[in-house]
C-alpha cells in the first residue's frame, strides 16, 4: 500500500443518525447507509492514492487521474556530515529527488562555481509524499430520492450534513495516521544520537515535545488546506478546530444558493450530499498530506539546529533602516492623545511639572531649582504616554506613523509605460501590493542575474519583526517541478539563491531568506561564508487568545522562498 495511503481505519461503529420518522417503516433506513456513504471518519474508506500536485488548491469538478512521477537518476550524496549539534527544538526535512531535473534556469555565476547540496544520512527520511485516489462514487440522486421519500426537506438534511462529525478525529493518536508515531521514535533516536556525540544535554521531554508540536501544527496546517482534484466553493481553509463551523457554513450558503434557483427537493439534497462528500475528501487526504509535511519539515529541522560549521558566519543583527520621522515621540504621542480626544487637562499638566519638579529639588537638594523647558517637557511626555496607555502602546502608534510616512514611497510594482510595457518587470504576482522603489530594483536586478521565470509578491503586514510591513519583504517562488519531499529540485534553488546574493550585492543590499531545505541552505551559506539561508517553521498564534491559527513555515505545504532586505 502507498505510504498513508487513504484506507483508514474502520468507521466509527454506533454512529446514530438524527431521529427521523420514516413514512414506510418497513423500507429500510436510508440514514445509515447515507451516514456509512459519507462517513464520519474517512468518508467510508477512502482507498487507492490522489497524486500530490505541487500548488494545487481546492478544485471543483473531475478528479485527475494519478499519474506516476518519473525517476531521476540518483542525485550524487557526498559523505554525511559529522554533526555538531546546537540546542534542541523539534526536528525538520531533506531531500529525495525523484522528479527529473529541468533544464535550469541560468545566472550570471558560472555553473561550476555551484555548490553541491549537503545531505545528511544518519537519520532515515520521510517515505515519499502520500498518494490520494479519485474521491469514490457516490449515488447522491438515489440517496435524495429516499431522503425525500422520508419526508427530509433540503433544510433539514443540510442541518444533518453539517452536524456530521468530521473524517479526521485530531483526539486518535497522532491524528489517525499510524506511520507518525513510528517516525516520531526515528526523529528521536536521531536526535539522541546526535547530541550524545556532542555531548550535550539530553532532552528526556523530547518524544512528547515531537507530539505535541505534530498535533499543534496540524492544527494550524489545515488553514493551508489545498488538495489537488477538490475544490470547496466558498473555501474551507481554516484551523483545524474551526472547521466544523466552516462546514456548516458552506452548507447553508450552498442551500440558500440553491433555494434561489427554486429546484426540486431532490437536486438539492443530492447538491448538498455530494458537496459534503467533497468537503470529507478534502478533510482527509489533506490529513494524510499534513501529516508527510511535518515529517519532511521536522527531518530538515534536525540538520538546521544540530549541524554546524565554524566557516559561515553569522548575519545578524541584520534589520533594515530606522523608520522616517518627522516628528518626536512626544509630538506623536501628543496628537494621537487629541486624536483620540484625550489629552491631558490644565491640572494633569501642573501635576505632572510638579512632582518632576519636587524630584528634581530632592535630588539636588536645592528647594530653589527649577525645570529646564526641556525638562519640564519630558515630564508632560512621559505622563502623556501614561495617558495613551503605556510605552507598548506608544511604541505602536509612534511605528505605525513612521510606517505610514514611508509607505508615501511605495511604488505600484503593476505599473506600466505607455507602450503597455511593465516598469517594474514582469515577475509580479498579480495580487501583490507595492513596496519600496528599492525593493522593485532588486526584483529587476534579480531577473536579469538568473534568467528565467520565478514570482514576487509583497501583502500587507508582510515581514517579522522591524521588517513588519516595510516594503523591503518578498515571497518568491519558482515554477520548477518539486522533488518528492517537497522541496524545489536542489540546482534551481541553490542557483536562484546566489543570483540573489548577486542582485543584492550589486544594489549594496544585505539579504537573508527564509527556506526550510537544510542541504540547500547549507550548500548556499558554506559557499558565501554567511548564514544568508535560515529556516522558520512554526505555528502562527492569535495575539490576544493565543490560538493556533496557520502555520508559518517555507518548505512542504507552504513552499516558498521569503526575502528580507534590510537597505
Amino acid at each position: 500500500m502507498a505510504f498513508f495511503g487513504v484506507t483508514h481505519a474502520a468507521e466509527r461503529e454506533g454512529a446514530v443518525a438524527p431521529d427521523l420518522e420514516p413514512v414506510h417503516s418497513a423500507v429500510p433506513d436510508p440514514m445509515q447507509g447515507l451516514y456509512r456513504a459519507l462517513g464520519n471518519r474517512s468518508l467510508a474508506d477512502l482507498g487507492g492514492a490522489v497524486a500530490r500536485q505541487p500548488g494545487g488548491g481546492l478544485h471543483f469538478g473531475p478528479d485527475p487521474a494519478p499519474t506516476p512521477a518519473a525517476q531521476a537518476p540518483a542525485a550524487p550524496t557526498p559523505a554525511p556530515a559529522t554533526p555538531t549539534p546546537a540546542v534542541p527544538t523539534h526536528a525538520g526535512p531533506t531531500p529525495t529527488p525523484t522528479v527529473p531535473t529541468p533544464a535550469g534556469p541560468t545566472s550570471a555565476a558560472p555553473a561550476a562555481a555551484l555548490p553541491v547540496p549537503v545531505v545528511t544520512t544518519d537519520v532515515p527520511h520521510p517515505p515519499d509524499p502520500p498518494q490520494t485516489a479519485a474521491m469514490p462514487a457516490l449515488d447522491a440522486p438515489f440517496l435524495a430520492k429516499l431522503l425525500a421519500g422520508f419526508g427530509m426537506t433540503p433544510a433539514a438534511v443540510a442541518g444533518w450534513l453539517g452536524d456530521l462529525p468530521l473524517p479526521v478525529d485530531s483526539a486518535d493518536a497522532y491524528w489517525g495516521v499510524p506511520e507518525v508515531g513510528t517516525y516520531v521514535d526515528t526523529l528521536a533516536r536521531g536526535w539522541t544520537t546526535r547530541l550524545t556525540a556532542a555531548q550535550r544535554p539530553l532532552d528526556p521531554l523530547l518524544r512528547a515535545e515531537l507530539v505535541k508540536d505534530y498535533g499543534e501544527t496540524m492544527e494550524g496546517a489545515y488553514a493551508r488546506l489545498s488538495v489537488p482534484g477538490v475544490r470547496i466553493p466558498g473555501g474551507l481553509a481554516a484551523p483545524f478546530s474551526q472547521l466544523p463551523d466552516r462546514v456548516r457554513a458552506l452548507l447553508k450558503k450552498r442551500l440558500a444558493e440553491l433555494t434561489r434557483k427554486s429546484g426540486p427537493d431532490e437536486a438539492v439534497i443530492a447538491d448538498l450530499i455530494t458537496l459534503r462528500q467533497r468537503i470529507n475528501h478534502a478533510i482527509s487526504s489533506y490529513r494524510d498530506i499534513a501529516a508527510w509535511g511535518w515529517m519532511v519539515e521536522r527531518r530538515e529541522h534536525l540538520d538546521f539546529a544540530t549541524i554546524a560549521n565554524p566557516k559561515v558566519k553569522p548575519i545578524w543583527p541584520f534589520q533594515p533602516a530606522a523608520l522616517p520621522s518627522d516628528a518626536t515621540e512626544a509630538e506623536i504621542v501628543h496628537e494621537e492623545l487629541v486624536r483620540r480626544k484625550r489629552e491631558l487637562t490644565d491640572r494633569q499638566v501642573a501635576d505632572a511639572v510638579a512632582r518632576a519638579t519636587a524630584a528634581l529639588r530632592k535630588q539636588r537638594k536645592d528647594q530653589t531649582a527649577e525645570l529646564t523647558e526641556d525638562e519640564r517637557a519630558a515630564a508632560i511626555a512621559a505622563v502623556e504616554v501614561r495617558q495613551l496607555g503605556g510605552r507598548g502602546v506608544a511604541d505602536q502608534v509612534v511605528r505605525a506613523a513612521g510606517l505610514a510616512e514611508e509607505q508615501k514611497d511605495w511604488i505600484d510594482v503593476h505599473e506600466k509605460a505607455p507602450d503597455g510595457t511593465p516598469i517594474w518587470g514582469p515577475r509580479w504576482d498579480k495580487d501583490s501590493i507595492g513596496v519600496l522603489p528599492g525593493t522593485a530594483e532588486l526584483v529587476k536586478t534579480l531577473d536579469d542575474w538568473y534568467g528565467a521565470p520565478f514570482s514576487a509578491s509583497n501583502y500587507r503586514g508582510h515581514g517579522g519583526g522591524t521588517f513588519a510591513d516595510r516594503g523591503r519583504s518578498l515571497d518568491l517562488t519558482l515554477p520548477v517541478p518539486r522533488q518528492a519531499n517537497g522541496f524545489y529540485d536542489p540546482s534551481a534553488a541553490i542557483r536562484f539563491l546566489l543570483a540573489i546574493n548577486d542582485a543584492a550585492a550589486d544594489l549594496g543590499m544585505e539579504w537573508r531568506v527564509l527556506y526550510d531545505d537544510a542541504s540547500v541552505a547549507m550548500a548556499v551559506n558554506r559557499q558565501l561564508g554567511r548564514q544568508r539561508v535560515a529556516e522558520v517553521a512554526n505555528t502562527s498564534r492569535n495575539e490576544r487568545t493565543h490560538a493556533i491559527e496557520n502555520i508559518n513555515w517555507h518548505g512542504p505545504l507552504v513552499l516558498h522562498f521569503h526575502l528580507d532586505l534590510a537597505y
